[in-house]
């Protein structure tokens, strides 16, 4: 009966609060607080009626509490970093119209309305976005599995489609630019490693199944970029979750050896199937020229533009390189980069890359920030998704025969367009609401900066 009283007066302030998200950490912080301080009245010799009267009391008045909480704890828009993103987008879409030689006024909108739709494209990233930037991402920590079955058989879906030529009639529909759908899964992979925290080495094992399933559904893409990619970034994150003790009192050493032992099985396959083939592929990556005319053949000719490029201004064309070809839309799609700075010289390249690279670092500082254990690997699993993109295409760019994707919002590529949209809404929803998000990350805290108190009285921070 006493117990309904305090429920009674934490429902009364949390009915002020907006947010219902920060009602229900309002309202646990508050009952045990209260429930605190009446347990301490009753061991001073007050009956439990007049303890938790007393209690109440001391704690202040209800709307006039729930209204400076709803003044104070409201969802931290993050309209800077949505700017950036749209800025990047604008950027590309004019870098595209310059470089295909179509001049360099703002007629470019139009162009890439007729032309191949980029801005209708856009538009849609955009609104994937927007989606993904007002949904709950902690949902993806409620269901982990659900979610990367969900998604590993959805993609798996479309990979068959794909390849099933005429079999089926909706086959030709599916682009090939969804061998970039990989991306996604590094978002419902992070969740898996969130829900085995303390787990040990089973933990790690159930990690490495779920990357197994997803690695398996990735390189069935119609080009492996996208499955190399997730790889990559996967073997970061598990790599992070060891490393920052995730699975509790383990031998860190130990856990990494258990995470890469997968890929040293399936390298040594590949190794056993056709070896020469590997060492032949391997050697191309970092010199062309040993095949210049077939897998090197791009990447020696960025190579020889890249050597008569200058700092600043357009470069020198290496001999017998047709000059229509760094005008056309085509080599632009292939190596933006490269065209860059050929065209317009090194410097420009460098501001591009820091532009991205200072984005990440905000981003980065943002998530190192999070108070849960799912706010933080939702939005590292973003991160480290641009990270890997960003470096791979530079490389590639510079003439080393890698898988690449796309630069995060930048190059050309309608359909890795969304779907980086689509990843930067779902970290920007965990830096939105992330702060209310309570999943025991923090356990050793027994109250967080949320609310605090002073000889009973409530204090409400200002974040």
């Amino acid at each position: 009966m006493h117990s309904d009283k305090i429920k009674e007066y934490v429902n009364e302030v949390c009915q002020q609060i907006r947010w219902k998200k920060a009602q229900e950490r309002v309202r646990e912080e508050m009952e045990n607080h209260i429930t605190d301080a009446r347990d301490g009245y009753i061991a001073q010799g007050l009956e439990e009626q007049a303890a938790v009267q007393r209690a109440i009391k001391d704690t202040g008045d209800a709307v006039q509490i729930g209204t400076e909480f709803d003044r104070v704890h409201r969802p931290r828009a993050q309209w800077g970093l949505l700017a950036c993103v749209a800025g990047f987008l604008v950027f590309g879409m004019y870098l595209g119209y310059v470089l295909g030689g179509a001049g360099s006024d703002w007629r470019f909108i139009w162009a890439a309305v007729s032309s191949n739709g980029q801005l209708l494209w856009a538009a849609f990233g955009l609104a994937v976005m927007l989606a993904a930037y007002f949904a709950d991402f902690t949902i993806l920590g409620k269901y982990p599995w659900r979610v990367c079955i969900g998604v590993a058989l959805v993609v798996f879906v479309v990979f068959v489609l794909r390849s099933g030529g005429h079999i089926f009639s909706v086959a030709h529909r599916i682009p090939f630019t969804a061998q970039v759908l990989p991306l996604i899964f590094p978002v419902v992979f992070a969740p898996i490693i969130f829900s085995y925290r303390n787990r040990g080495y089973k933990g790690i094992l159930a990690c490495l199944a779920a990357f197994g399933i997803l690695g398996i559904v990735a390189f069935m893409a119609p080009a492996p970029s996208g499955a190399w990619h997730f790889v990559i970034i996967a073997s970061v994150l598990l790599v992070t979750a060891i490393l920052r003790g995730w699975f509790g009192a383990i031998n860190k050493g130990l856990g990494i050896i258990l995470a890469f032992v997968p890929h040293v099985v399936v390298f040594g396959i590949m190794m056993a199937i056709d070896g020469q083939w590997i060492i032949a592929r391997i050697r191309v990556t970092f010199d062309p020229f040993i095949d210049p005319l077939g897998r090197g053949f791009l990447a020696a000719q960025a190579r020889g533009l890249l050597s008569g490029a200058a700092f600043v201004g357009e470069g020198v064309l290496p001999p017998r390189f047709p000059q229509e070809w760094l005008f056309s839309p085509s080599f632009y799609a292939y190596r933006p980069l490269t065209t860059v700075i050929s065209r317009f010289g090194w410097l420009a390249v460098i501001v591009i890359l820091a532009a991205v690279a200072a984005f990440i670092v905000a981003t980065s500082a943002k998530c190192a920030k999070q108070r849960s254990g799912l706010g933080f690997f939702v939005s590292l699993a973003v991160i480290v998704t641009f990270s890997v993109q960003a470096v791979m295409y530079t490389l590639f760019n510079l003439g080393i025969t890698i898988p690449m994707i796309s630069l995060p919002f930048i190059s050309p590529g309608n359909f890795a367009m969304v779907v980086n949209m689509g990843l930067a809404g779902f970290m920007l929803s965990v830096f939105r609401t992330g702060d209310v998000v309570t999943d025991g990350y923090f356990p050793s805290r027994k109250r967080s900066d949320f609310i605090s108190w002073d000889d009973g009285k409530i204090i409400i921070r200002v974040k």
